[in-house]
């Protein structure tokens, strides 16, 4: 989204066995009801080597979405994130969580709040995660 691509590619697509046809599927309908990393890039930064965070706000829906990558290969890291608006307190946060231990599932993390701008988040080992934000009281999806 930051360099502005409209596509990718892969000389042949990879069958849902593959922890990469998973990592197409995070971002494209991670929740299995069409709910996809889209809208308007969102750039984050990290004081660690380990985790790199990026968003994508859509405005429309009303969604702001947060990408986290822990690189670490065995620890789990517990970060603060700073949201870059105060969304309020106690907004809903969904988690959905690709990782090492099972590369071929996405799974639901346990549910967060907000905490104003601020949100805290433990990021498994060797995974990314996509947190989802609900900016208003309805869920867009219904």
């Amino acid at each position: 989204m930051q360099e502005e691509a409209y596509a990718a590619t892969e000389w042949a697509p990879p069958g849902p066995d593959k922890p990469a046809f998973h990592a197409y599927r995070l971002f494209r309908n991670y929740d299995g009801e069409g709910a996809a990393f889209e809208g308007r890039y969102v750039s984050g930064t990290s004081e660690s080597d380990f985790i790199h965070v990026f968003g994508a706000l859509n405005e429309e829906k009303k969604v702001l979405r947060v990408a986290v990558v822990n690189t670490h290969f065995k620890q789990d890291l517990r970060i603060r994130l700073n949201l870059g608006l105060d969304i309020g307190e106690g907004r809903p946060v969904k988690p959905f969580i690709l990782g090492e231990n099972a590369p071929t599932t996405i799974k639901r993390g346990k549910s967060l709040k907000t905490l104003g701008r601020m949100l805290n988040y433990s990021s498994p080992a060797s995974s990314v995660s996509i947190l989802e934000i609900l900016l208003s009281a309805v869920d867009p999806r219904g």
